[in-house]
């Protein structure tokens, strides 16, 4: 007799919850987005098995909330899981922030 349980790994119970509901649903609780931790494991556990419509969602709210602080660690985290369309949005705050800056008159 077939099993009738799926093993889900390396994720944790409430994104995989969030995932679930997401597949079902095709929507998402609001406060997936109100900690960086949440957002960044619901982009790798919808990168792990393949949910490309939640990754690019993701990829979206995540760079919709960048702080100038955060872009380093969030690249590392976009290369690691291939969210080309953050890594897009992480480098033109990185360009927008270095043309920003004061350059106390040196060159």
């Amino acid at each position: 007799r077939a099993s009738r349980k799926i093993l889900i790994e390396n994720c944790a119970r409430k994104t995989i919850r969030t995932l679930v509901c997401f597949c079902e649903t095709g929507k998402l609780p609001k406060h997936v987005f109100e900690s960086d931790e949440e957002a960044l494991d619901l982009l790798v556990c919808a990168d792990r098995y393949d949910v490309q419509e939640l990754k690019s969602f993701c990829e979206e709210e995540i760079a919709r909330k960048l702080k100038v602080h955060t872009v380093l660690g969030w690249y590392i985290q976009a290369d690691r899981v291939r969210a080309k369309k953050l890594q897009k949005s992480l480098a033109l705050l990185d360009h927008l922030t270095f043309l920003c800056s004061p350059c106390n008159g040196k060159f």
